[in-house]
């Protein structure tokens, strides 16, 4: 017969004492690995990147600034000039390259979605977003994870950065739509991005499904989108990053999203769990509204077996797919680990091939989602253009 401690542990104690333990550390941690939110900056760009991203010329940039139309550049320790994220858009306005959306085309939902977690998906959600913001445009980064890893990647601690008003989680279950939606108003942070905010994310947001799933009616599954439909008249896109799970969260979110990215590693078990994904996915299909859909291969490392499974991936999928892929790197991942994306990158620390590969690899990837955007934004103006022009057609043949 076995024998058992009569006393057990004080499990209340021990885990408040670990936790407690595991705040500390966190909060040295990031001390070390990146500056709390209010002190993360952007690294300034010496004049001939300043001039690459605004597609210019370092020549055309000192010309304007000597000339009164552009402020004079900032100096660094070495008085070389330095151009900051808001000093290239204003770069951009004066040259004419400055992104716009066309007239008469509607912002964007993205949301980025797995029911399978290590797809890359929050590192996807990111990049794209700062991706969007560097090329001009006006972005919005919702994180409705409640392992806030989008939320951590800004140097927000989730319960220590983030109040529990500092979340969708009220917005999403309160009886109102409007007190919902000025709620909702109040979570927005300004990142240290130029032109990207952030709605964070932190653990009261596990307790949403639950309440979700006592709502009755439109509420249950409509009210993210009818929240995201008030915030996004200041935005060009919103991109929304979700739990790894398929529950009422996750399928607002698909009900709130016009175009669907959905990362895929190249292996059998994630090939397999994107068609259970899709399947469950048919069954709410009827409630949403997608604009397009996109699958795109997420850390892909080159290799017979990864190779051969991207390919199956293709060949199950077919057009959804995108050409570009998102590479595994080196970069990549501890880019992830230091809380940087590789746009925030400086200097790196290792190899600068192994960055440079990262770097054209996500750029290759963005570029190729917003040339998506771009033609959606387009059809959307020629419809738009189409009804004017049947328009002044009809009230001619009236007249």
């Amino acid at each position: 017969m076995s024998t058992f401690p009569e006393e057990k542990i004080n499990t209340v104690q021990l885990f408040s004492t670990m936790a407690e333990r595991g705040v500390d550390m966190s909060e040295a941690l990031l001390a070390q690995a990146a500056a709390p939110f209010d002190y993360k900056k952007l690294p300034l760009w010496g004049i001939e990147k300043a001039a690459k991203l605004a597609k210019t010329t370092s020549a055309t940039i000192r010309r304007l600034e000597k000339a009164g139309e552009l402020p004079q550049a900032k100096r660094d320790d070495i008085n070389r000039r330095v151009y900051s994220l808001q000093d290239v858009n204003r770069i951009r306005a004066r040259t004419g390259s400055l992104f716009k959306r066309p007239p008469g085309s509607l912002p964007l939902r993205c949301v980025v979605a797995n029911l399978k977690g290590g797809t890359g998906k929050t590192t996807t959600a990111v990049h794209l977003a700062q991706y969007a913001a560097l090329q001009g445009l006006n972005v919005l980064l919702v994180d409705l994870d409640p392992q806030a890893s989008t939320t951590n990647a800004f140097g927000l601690l989730p319960d220590i950065h983030v109040a529990t008003q500092g979340t969708l989680a009220e917005p999403l279950v309160v009886e109102k739509l409007d007190e919902a939606r000025q709620l909702a108003r109040n979570t927005i942070k300004q990142t240290y991005w130029h032109q990207l905010d952030l709605i964070p994310s932190q653990l009261n947001m596990v307790s949403v499904d639950g309440e979700l799933t006592n709502k009755d009616g439109r509420d249950r599954i409509y009210r993210l989108r009818d929240i995201l439909e008030d915030l996004e008249q200041d935005y060009d896109l919103v991109v929304v990053d979700v739990p790894p799970a398929l529950g009422l969260l996750s399928v607002s979110a698909m009900v709130a999203a016009d175009y669907l990215l959905v990362p895929i590693v190249p292996n059998m078990p994630d090939i397999a769990s994107s068609i259970q994904y899709f399947t469950i996915l048919s069954d709410v299909a009827e409630h949403m509204t997608l604009t397009d859909m996109n699958i795109m291969i997420a850390r892909h490392e080159p290799s017979r077996h990864s190779d051969a499974a991207a390919a199956l991936i293709r060949s199950i999928y077919g057009i959804n797919v995108i050409n570009a892929q998102m590479l595994a790197t080196r970069e990549l991942s501890k880019s992830s680990h230091d809380l940087l994306s590789v746009y925030e990158i400086d200097k790196p620390t290792g190899s600068r091939d192994t960055y440079k590969r990262a770097l054209s690899s996500m750029n290759a990837v963005n570029g190729e989602i917003l040339t998506r955007f771009q033609g959606i934004w387009e059809q959307q103006t020629e419809s738009v253009q189409k009804k004017t022009n049947q328009g002044t057609t009809e009230i001619a043949a009236n007249g």
